[in-house]
């Protein structure tokens, strides 16, 4: 498996958890369905608004993933902007490094 964020420093790292998405699984599978990825980003969501409200509406969604289904919970979300993603672990780095106080 492959960790879904590394940094170089407990700042970093903490950084990135509390303020990056997770990416798609599909890029590590693409054989895997488009609707087990938005279950698994609903259940990492950042924004608990955002996050399933109860275990019985992820065991809904995984019920009809199994069924083929479409997704009940999903049917019902009101459209909203895509979490930011970003790839880009040396911008994150170099941003961090800008914050960070100096020891002079």
């Amino acid at each position: 498996g492959e960790r879904p964020f590394v940094g170089d420093t407990v700042a970093n790292l903490a950084y990135q958890i509390v303020h990056l998405e997770v990416g798609s699984v599909l890029k590590f599978n693409p054989n895997l369905p488009p609707q087990l990825d938005e279950i698994l980003a609903t259940c990492l969501a950042k924004s608990e608004a955002h996050r399933y409200s109860s275990a019985r509406d992820l065991a809904e969604d995984l019920k009809a993933l199994r069924d083929g289904r479409p997704l009940p919970s999903l049917a019902l979300a009101e459209p909203s902007a895509p979490p930011e993603i970003i790839d880009d672990m040396d911008m994150v780095v170099e941003v961090l490094d800008e914050t960070e106080p100096s020891s002079n």
